[in-house]
């Protein structure tokens, strides 16, 4: 401990006769303690006593100094102040005196000078930790002859205790320093200190031996600083801290410390910076520094008024939509003006946006004067699981029409033009995508499978795929993804051998909504696709 004395004495001359950079100051606050005493993990605050003290900082740079503190304050602690505790009536009370050498950081921390030798006010965080020594003198108030036999043991054991004058203490905090002026600053500061030792109250043995105390300080700090700016008080880049002008590289009026720029020519508006295309945006936050935009562009300049830079826009000369890389699609079909052969008139991207044609044909004549039909038949043959289909048309004439369309399920029993709808009602419900995207779900493709089995089936059928979203959302780009997720249908069905001539999507976005959009659910019902079969 001696050691240590001498240590903090060589540390504070060391730092009065240092030629810069140096600050002395008082502390004004509290202290409170604990340890035995204290039922709670935090300090009892309603025994905070008064605390005083010095302290000297050496500033070693704008962000890192050492701090030697001398503190004298009083810790107390009472059991009246927990109820568990009322009957065993143990209190204390003693003198602190607190000597430390900590290391303080302040990451955020600046010059306090600028280049011209002004003064920069501001507020400053700083965090520190340390070690240091606390001289105590614990009297305490066992309140014995209450005390049953088995506690009375251990508190002889306490008073026998030899209880060491000076412990090891370790401050931990931080705080926040305001600068005043060049000569005085103020501050708040607030740390605790874990102490090695559990003698801090005079008590061990006869409360809890196992847990070391510990104190706290905090306060207020008032502090002054002596001596000239060093140059790492100033912002750097001045060539002479007596120089009435600062550095300017670029001789654009804008000191080398401000300019965001300093190697190229520019205005104090833009902080140092050029402004090339003259439109409010300095080149180095300018997309397009040669060509002047607008702001919300990023600088560049938007032609034709549509929200998209022109550096971006497919149709830099037409206003278009985003979602169409700038071009128009006069119909929202999906098919842009420059590429839709029928711009003002919705239609397929197979047709070139035009609509498709649908060429029916009327059934061939026939002489049957009786005719006996059921419908072609659809059942897995004994061999495979594969399904196949057979036309189960009787007749009792030489001549007559094909049966009509129809489905049989693998039970048996026949299926009518209502079930052959029910089949598109219920694709409609589990044809499903993932969320944002036209990726269709694996579920998907077994209802898929089952339509494109009855479009093979029946050549003359034609299918309409339509896209439909709920509200969420811009309303182009739910167009677009509606669009998007019929046309991944389209094509998958294709895959599955149904000719492209035969089908044709759509995408309707956000229109013909089936439920309402102020829930979840009716929001997910209107997130479809729909499918309508036609005879050609």
């Amino acid at each position: 401990m001696k050691a240590f004395r001498l240590l903090f004495l060589y540390l504070f001359f060391s730092t009065l006769l240092s030629a810069q950079n140096w600050e002395g100051g008082i502390f004004l606050g509290g202290s409170s303690y604990l340890g035995d005493l204290v039922e709670t993990n935090t300090p009892d605050f309603g025994e905070t006593n008064i605390g005083v003290g010095l302290l000297i900082r050496n500033h070693i740079n704008n962000k890192l100094a050492v701090r030697t503190n001398l503190t004298l304050a009083r810790i107390t602690g009472d059991d009246k102040n927990f109820t568990s505790r009322v009957n065993r009536g143990f209190n204390f009370k003693s003198s602190l005196s607190e000597v430390s050498l900590i290391l303080e950081w302040a990451p955020f921390a600046k010059a306090r000078f600028n280049s011209d030798g002004s003064f920069r006010k501001g507020i400053t965080p700083y965090i520190y930790g340390g070690m240091g020594a606390a001289f105590i003198k614990p009297e305490v108030n066992f309140n014995q002859n209450d005390a049953p036999a088995s506690l009375q043991t251990r508190i002889q054991a306490d008073k026998d205790a030899k209880i060491p004058k000076a412990i090891f203490a370790f401050p931990l905090g931080g705080g926040l320093k305001f600068n005043l002026n060049k000569s005085w600053g103020m501050g708040l500061d607030l740390g605790v200190r874990p102490t090695q030792s559990d003698y801090l109250d005079g008590i061990s043995l006869s409360a809890n031996p196992k847990k070391k105390d510990w104190y706290l300080l905090g306060g207020l700090t008032i502090s002054g600083r002596f001596g000239k700016a060093d140059e790492k008080e100033v912002l750097p880049n001045i060539t002479d801290l007596n120089s009435e002008k600062p550095l300017d590289s670029d001789n654009d009026g804008v000191a080398d410390i401000d300019d965001k720029c300093p190697t190229e020519k520019g205005s104090v508006a833009f902080n140092g910076c050029p402004d090339t295309d003259n439109d409010g945006i300095a080149d180095n936050e300018d997309k397009c520094p040669k060509m002047a935009g607008s702001l919300t562009l990023g600088g560049c300049p938007d032609s034709d008024s549509d929200g998209v830079a022109d550096n971006e826009d497919n149709c830099p000369d037409v206003a278009g939509l985003a979602i169409m890389g700038g071009c128009p699609d006069s119909d929202n079909d999906g098919v842009v003006d420059s590429e839709d052969k029928c711009p003002n008139e919705a239609g397929v991207n197979t047709n070139d946006g035009c609509p498709e044609v649908v060429i029916q044909t009327p059934p061939a004549a026939t002489t049957t004067t009786t005719t006996t039909t059921t419908d072609p038949v659809y059942t897995p043959t004994p061999s495979s699981s594969a399904a196949t289909y057979t036309d189960n048309t009787n007749t009792t004439s030489s001549s007559s029409n094909y049966g009509q369309a129809s489905i049989v399920t693998t039970s048996g029993a026949p299926v009518t033009k209502v079930e052959v709808i029910e089949l598109l009602e219920l694709a409609k419900e589990k044809v499903k995508f993932k969320t944002s995207s036209a990726s269709i779900n694996e579920e998907s493709f077994p209802i898929l499978d089952q339509i494109a089995d009855l479009m093979n089936y029946h050549p003359n059928y034609h299918l309409t795929i339509d896209g439909y979203t709920d509200n969420s959302g811009d309303t182009a780009t739910n167009q677009h993804l509606s669009m998007r997720r019929a046309r991944r249908c389209y094509k998958y069905l294709a895959s599955r051998g149904i000719a492209l001539n035969r089908m044709d999507f759509k995408g309707h976005g956000e229109s013909n909504p089936v439920a309402s959009n102020s829930s979840e659910y009716g929001r997910q019902l209107n997130r479809r696709v729909e499918f309508r079969m036609t005879i050609q």
